[in-house]
């Protein structure tokens, strides 16, 4: 019966836990990649989490010692890391398991905003529940508890950030002025920072002076992704794109991409980059209409179209 408890108490304790810290992280705005349906996948994934530490909890040894608080600890990390991983592979390998080319190799995918917050939350909730249901509640005890769901509420964020080089970027696509001045369509991801079009195409028009390009440009598109350092890109469009491109991705300082007649000029020529890119499809029909896509630091991607908006509908 002692045991039947523990397991019954130990796998409340991982709910609350779990739902404490991955509701906490996502609405102090912690949460790893800032995605709501990826909070709803994480809490889904977990389910099972609850029965393997109640498991753990009633096989642990029935007398409670304080200074086997550490090892109780330790092992519902362990045991929360290890289901974290292993329940979004599953569940992909599930889904692309009849594709060749990506069903068993799900295994060493690495899917940053997931896995952080899947593993961190799986470890922190283990962790409290083998420590209040093993150990004796000390002062000790609660405090490294609290100190835990602490930590598994700020740190996804920041980690996330770290590993992936996490950055607030703003795309401003330039085109030639050919009808008269308008606004910029705006398009963001996520839950970033609103974009105050008036105020970036006047910083864009000014950079691209300094870099002395006076024509008459006009910024068509405004773009905004990400969390973090403030990054700025530049793409001057002077004409129909008839070749695809990958322009990377700069890290931590502004970029200009100027169409010319041979390629791509960089200005300035040498700025560090990430492993990101910013593709630009060709224009095979001569409609004016270029589509943009843009990977995002948790390895997703999305796409948005530049051009005159009539242009750039079904044909």
């Amino acid at each position: 019966m002692a045991r039947l408890r523990r397991f019954a108490l130990a796998a409340a304790l991982t709910i609350a836990v779990s739902i404490f810290v991955t509701y906490g992280s996502y609405a102090l705005g912690f949460w790893a990649g800032g995605y709501r349906y990826r909070l709803e996948q994480d809490l889904r994934l977990g389910v099972l989490l609850p029965i393997f530490v109640g498991l753990l909890a009633a096989l642990w040894p029935l007398r409670k010692l304080n200074w086997n608080a550490l090892a109780a600890g330790m092992a519902g990390a362990a045991v929360g890391l290890t289901y974290g991983y292993l329940a979004l592979r599953v569940e992909y390998w599930t889904i692309f398991s009849s594709w060749r080319s990506f069903g068993h190799s799900v295994f060493l995918e690495i899917f940053w905003g997931l896995d952080i917050e899947m593993m961190l939350c799986g470890a922190v909730a283990g962790a409290c529940a083998m420590l209040l249901t093993t150990t004796s509640r000390t002062r000790n005890v609660l405090l490294n508890a609290a100190l835990l769901v602490i930590g598994g509420i700020l740190i996804p964020g920041p980690v996330f950030d770290l590993v992936t080089h996490n950055q607030e970027l703003t795309v401003a696509v330039v085109t030639p002025q050919n009808h008269g001045p308008r606004s910029p369509k705006v398009e963001e991801a996520g839950p970033v920072r609103s974009i105050d079009a008036s105020t970036v195409s006047s910083r864009v028009m000014q950079l691209l002076r300094n870099a002395g390009i006076n024509s008459n440009y006009q910024v068509a598109q405004l773009y905004r992704q990400g969390h973090g350092k403030q990054v700025l890109a530049i793409i001057v469009i002077g004409g129909l794109v008839t070749k695809a491109v990958d322009l990377p991705e700069p890290h931590g300082t502004d970029v200009i991409y100027l169409q010319e007649p041979g390629g791509w000029k960089r200005i300035p020529s040498q700025v560090p980059t990430l492993d990101r890119d910013i593709y630009i499809s060709p224009d095979p029909d001569g409609r004016n209409c270029h589509l943009i896509k843009f990977t995002e630091a948790s390895g997703g991607g999305r796409g948005v179209f530049v051009g005159d908006a009539t242009q750039c509908g079904p044909s």
